[in-house]
């Protein structure tokens, strides 16, 4: 069974001192074959993935397209829209960028104003992996 071992970021988003997980992902926009790598929080209480509005922009993605659908996300005290576009998820080892450790293809995924680049929510990705957080030592253990 493969594993990955991490260590829990503070990263100054948001409450700054609180440790997060965050994954190296490479987000690819099937259509256009735009990527761009960026660090992923681990969110295991969001049902789907989530990418930041201006990145799927970036990566070819029309919010204005008429074939685009939309969904209502409920987040803790508010409602808002996204737009739901398809991406090709990759976790990557952090100490070799270049290497594929999952992919997720071909995943609907929510696209709305975010503070992180991308959201690893349960549908479609984190469904595939055991995690265990360790806080007191500030580490993390994927297996899949």
């Amino acid at each position: 069974m493969p594993r990955l071992s991490v260590r829990l970021v503070s990263d100054g988003v948001g409450d700054g001192e609180f440790p997060r997980l965050q994954l190296p992902v490479r987000l690819t926009n099937p259509l256009t074959g735009k990527k761009l790598t960026v660090n992923a929080l681990v969110d295991t209480g969001a049902q789907v993935c989530v990418v930041d509005w201006h990145i799927a922009a970036a990566l070819g993605h029309l919010h204005a397209h008429p074939d685009v659908k939309e969904a209502p996300v409920h987040a803790v005290g508010a409602t808002t829209q996204a737009k739901i576009h398809t991406f090709d998820i990759e976790l990557r080892d952090p100490k070799q960028p270049d290497r594929i450790l999952f992919r997720a293809p071909n995943l609907k995924v929510q696209c709305l104003k975010s503070p992180f680049p991308c959201i690893l929510g349960v549908r479609g990705f984190l469904e595939h992996f055991d995690i265990r957080i360790r806080y007191p030592q500030r580490t993390a253990t994927l297996k899949w």
